[in-house]
């Protein structure tokens, strides 16, 4: 089934505008709407102490599979190497745009996804739709150079688990991890 998503976002900021231009339309009352075709298998969500459960994770699994996606190599690198200095993370994959990226989280199916916003072919707004109908399970955190209230109030109503400010990352990216493995441990 092809499903035609219409997000109605008030544009207040001229970054934010420009960085969605070409994804956006106008409705007859003048609102910017982001017009994006999903194709989505089913809508199920499963709940499991306030976090959803990745597709991939079994109660007895003390890691949490990872995909990594933004289109700077070194930035993906430097990621990485951040996140190897925590037991519980397994980084399964790294992807340098969204279609890329929908293709590595349909084969690995991991817990999370750390999604950068600005992404060549797709902005990470429309990956994150489209991850979270296909792989409800999977939970999406927005990482970002543009930390614009109106793109952090989006990816949130779309379904981000969080929305990290990339200069933010050492600093808010510890406690996320910290809670996705405790609502993991609960989950067994």
């Amino acid at each position: 089934m092809r499903l035609a998503l219409s997000f109605g976002i008030q544009m207040e900021s001229p970054t934010l505008k420009k960085l969605m231009s070409r994804r956006f339309s106008r409705d007859k009352a003048g609102c910017d709407k982001l017009m994006a075709v999903i194709y989505c298998p089913h809508t199920a969500r499963t709940d499991c102490g306030g976090m959803m459960a990745g597709a991939g994770m079994k109660a007895d699994v003390s890691h949490i599979r990872t995909v990594v996606v933004d289109d700077s190599p070194v930035f993906l690198r430097t990621v990485c190497t951040f996140l190897a200095q925590y037991k519980g993370i397994e980084v399964v994959a790294t992807a340098e745009n969204a279609f890329e990226a929908l293709r590595v989280v349909d084969r690995f199916r991991p817990d999370l996804v750390l999604l950068d916003f600005h992404l060549p072919l797709m902005n990470g707004l429309e990956a994150l739709a489209q991850i979270r109908c296909r792989f409800p399970a999977t939970r999406v955190v927005i990482l970002t150079g543009y930390d614009e209230p109106e793109l952090r109030k989006a990816c949130l109503e779309e379904g981000a688990l969080a929305f990290i400010p990339k200069v933010g990352i050492s600093r808010e990216l510890p406690s996320l991890i910290a809670s996705i493995e405790s609502a993991l441990a609960g989950c067994g």
